[in-house]
């Protein structure tokens, strides 16, 4: 079991998690979430995250957070924000970004009421070692959140953990 990071705004924290722990319990996926906020990033600076998902402005503990970063297989960053993050061209992980800018390694091709597509624009290895190649998935919403960035995130940690 591995562990997956997830650095966001308050008011996205239980949106994300519900759905990715509604994504994850569907496809009998096992792993170990937690939320980096400014209060526990002491506390956990040197946990070795497989994945940290990056959906807000980084700002103060630059020294933890580089740590975060060089201890994180992957990276999944969200692209339509500025993270304050310059040190990821200098990185071993596996980066991959999603929004809605056109050279996201995942975007949203379409936005419906009960489900999106969302594409895949550039190889993504899973944590099989298995190759995802360029697509297009239809994702139906579960949980209430219509947030496509929150639609996003969640369709890429489960297609990494997804055997």
């Amino acid at each position: 079991m591995s562990f997956i990071g997830i650095i966001t705004d308050k008011k996205n924290e239980s949106d994300i998690v519900n759905c990715l722990h509604n994504n994850f319990n569907r496809k009998n996926i096992k792993e170990t979430v937690i939320i980096i906020n400014n209060k526990n990033i002491n506390n956990i600076k040197n946990i070795k995250f497989d994945s940290l998902l990056i959906n807000k402005k980084l700002t103060g503990q630059t020294d933890v957070i580089k740590k975060l970063l060089s201890n994180s297989n992957n990276l999944i960053i969200n692209s339509d924000i500025d993270t304050g993050l310059n040190t990821i061209e200098n990185t071993n992980s596996n980066v991959i970004t999603y929004g809605f800018n056109p050279k996201s390694t995942v975007t949203a091709s379409s936005l419906e009421n009960d489900d999106a597509l969302i594409c895949i624009q550039r190889n993504i290895k899973n944590t099989n070692n298995n190759v995802l190649e360029p697509q297009e998935i239809k994702v139906q919403k579960i949980d209430k959140s219509n947030n496509p960035y929150i639609i996003m995130s969640v369709e890429i940690l489960t297609l990494l953990y997804d055997s």
